[in-house]
């Protein structure tokens, strides 16, 4: 993973200093910075602390989430386009997409929380993952809803709370099912309209026959004709890397789906749950410079199977002396 993080460095820099690419200067930059959070989990995997973790997470989540509320009902982020033209909840700092999915991980961190808590304290929580749920259909993005579905539907299969989240799901569906102004509800009955969703499929074909021309090495972070990064990891992966460094980063991810499907089924599931809303991000809207969460996910849950394996071979070497 670090070897694919130099190399990956190194298109950047070359994006920037050489090619002089529109853009790869912010690249460069959010990918240092954005790789400090990953770093320090290399030194803190094996104190991770799930109830910790997910109280952190799903108060940031609704604190965040209730600020955008809030601060678009007074108007106090000032005027964002994108809200005026499409009616998506959105703020001058936070697009869309990125505030649709800190309402899914704040969802996800409460769905771990319920399991362990007394009915009071359920209750609570179940009231502001409402309002989490009411911000995610506010923001319109498809992708943090296609994440959240994912992931509650493993957890709940894993965990055995299929039929409590099926009576929870079913009833909030068909209420939300007679609101056809929600913009999330709106933008999937209209799909086959939708231009972002037409632009994407063909910054997808751009990109593949860029990754044809220069199968090996690469050729760059972003697609060329438009400057943009294709919005899938992996295929930027391939662009950005050449196919067989892409090889290897789809083979620790695929370790990491292995390693969070036995997570899930276990009590220190968060990770396992988070990992598959990162996943889901990665591969809709994702870029490899921004993919935080994704690569924080992979480093605490190889950090995790390892300690709980040194442990089980430590009280198996007890057992047997």
């Amino acid at each position: 993973m670090l070897f694919i993080w130099a190399c990956y460095l190194l298109r950047l820099s070359h994006d920037y200093f050489v090619d002089g690419i529109e853009g790869a200067d912010y690249s460069m930059q959010y990918f240092i910075a954005g790789s400090v959070l990953p770093a320090l989990a290399l030194w803190k995997s094996d104190t991770f602390d799930q109830s910790r973790y997910a109280w952190a997470g799903f108060m940031t989540c609704s604190l965040g989430c209730a600020m955008s509320l809030v601060g678009d009902w007074l108007g106090a982020f000032g005027y964002s386009e994108l809200t005026s033209t499409t009616g998506r909840l959105s703020t001058e700092s936070l697009n869309p997409i990125s505030l649709g999915h800190l309402a899914a991980s704040g969802i996800l961190c409460g769905a771990v929380l319920c399991e362990a808590s007394t009915r009071r304290l359920r209750a609570l929580l179940v009231f502001v993952m409402a309002g989490l749920l009411l911000v995610l259909l506010q923001t319109g993005s498809k992708g943090p809803a296609v994440a959240l579905i994912f992931a509650l539907a493993i957890w709940a299969v894993r965990r055995g709370h299929l039929i409590k989240i099926l009576l929870v799901s079913v009833p909030i569906a068909l209420l939300l099912s007679t609101f056809n102004e929600l913009p999330l509800l709106s933008r999937i009955s209209g799909a086959e309209e939708d231009l972002s969703t037409l632009e994407r499929v063909v910054l997808l074909n751009d990109s593949l026959q860029q990754i044809v021309a220069s199968p090996w090495v690469g050729s760059s972070s972003v697609e060329l004709k438009s400057g943009h990064y294709p919005h899938n990891v992996f295929v930027e992966a391939a662009m950005a890397l050449g196919i067989p460094l892409a090889s290897m980063f789809v083979l620790i991810v695929s370790r990491g789906a292995m390693v969070g499907w036995h997570l899930i089924g276990t009590r220190s599931n968060l990770l396992g749950m988070l990992f598959v809303q990162s996943l889901i991000i990665s591969v809709t809207s994702g870029s490899l410079y921004g993919s935080t969460l994704l690569w924080l996910c992979l480093i605490l849950m190889f950090g995790m199977r390892t300690s709980l394996s040194t442990k089980n071979d430590r009280s198996l070497g007890d057992a047997a002396s």
